[in-house]
C-alpha cells in the first residue's frame, strides 16, 4: 500500500474505515434482531435463498489462510535470522502448515482457550506499535532517522494528495490502495463470529465489532504513518 500511495497510505486507511465501520453497525444491528455466529452465511441465506449463503467467503477463508501461513513461515525465519531459509519454498510450506495444526487445535480446545490466546498476541502487536512509533518518532524529532526520512504531517491524511504515474490525482491508484487497505482490517469481526458464546449475544458482538474497527482505525493509521 505504501508503495502505491507513499505518504499518503493513513489517508487510505480512513478511507477504507468507512465501509467497514458501516459494515460493523450492520452487523451489530442484525446481532440485535438475529443474533447468530453463522453470521453472513445465515443472513445472506434468509434474505437471498442458499444458493447466495457465503461461498465466496469460504473460498476467501481458504485461499487467505493459505497466503497468511506461507507469511507466517517466512516471517518466522525472518525473526530467527535465517533469511535463506525464508526465501526457500520448500522450508516455508511446512513451517506454514505447522501454523495450521496449531492454530487449529487452539480452536479444537475451546473459546477460552482461543480468547486467552488472543489477548496475549493482541498485547504483543500492540507494544510492539507503540514502541515502534515511539523510536520512529524520536529518530524523526532528534534528526536520526537518516537522509530519507520525513516529518509527520496532517497532509498525509489528504486523499486528494494520492497520486499516479502523471503526477495528478488518481482514482485507480487510490482504489487499488483501498482494496489492500479493507483486506488489512481482515479479522475485525472475530467477536460477531463466536457470538452464541458471548455473555449477551444480542448487544456484546456488535458492540465489540464497532468498538474493534475503531481501534484498527487508530492502530493502522498510526503504522501507515510510520512507513
Amino acid at each position: 500500500m505504501a508503495a502505491l500511495v507513499a505518504f499518503q497510505a493513513p489517508a487510505v486507511m480512513v478511507l477504507a474505515f468507512v465501509p467497514m465501520i458501516s459494515i460493523a453497525y450492520a452487523h451489530r444491528d442484525l446481532h440485535r434482531v438475529a443474533p447468530d455466529r453463522g453470521t453472513t452465511f445465515t443472513w445472506t441465506t434468509k434474505a437471498f435463498g442458499p444458493g447466495a449463503s457465503g461461498c465466496a467467503i469460504i473460498a476467501a477463508d481458504v485461499v487467505v489462510m493459505a497466503s497468511l501461513s506461507q507469511i507466517a513461515g517466512i516471517y518466522g525465519f525472518l525473526l530467527s535470522g535465517q533469511d535463506d531459509l525464508a526465501s526457500n519454498t520448500a522450508a516455508v510450506t511446512p513451517v506454514g502448515c505447522l501454523w495450521i495444526v496449531g492454530l487449529t487445535y487452539v480452536c479444537y480446545r475451546g473459546i477460552e482457550v482461543s480468547a486467552k490466546s488472543q489477548f496475549v498476541m493482541l498485547a504483543v502487536e500492540v507494544v510492539v506499535v507503540v514502541m515502534f512509533r515511539a523510536i520512529a518518532l524520536t529518530k524523526v524529532c532528534t534528526n536520526d532517522a537518516g537522509p530519507n526520512a520525513a516529518t509527520p504531517s496532517l497532509s498525509w491524511f489528504n486523499r486528494l494528495n494520492i497520486v499516479g504515474a502523471g503526477g495528478t490525482f488518481s482514482f485507480a491508484t487510490m482504489s487499488s490502495a483501498v482494496l489492500l487497505a479493507v483486506f488489512i482490517y481482515w479479522g475485525r469481526d472475530s467477536a460477531v463470529a463466536v457470538n452464541e458464546e458471548t455473555k449477551d449475544p444480542a448487544t456484546t458482538p456488535g458492540k465489540v465489532g464497532v468498538l474493534s474497527t475503531i481501534f484498527l482505525v487508530l492502530t493502522h493509521a498510526i503504522v501507515a504513518s510510520l512507513l
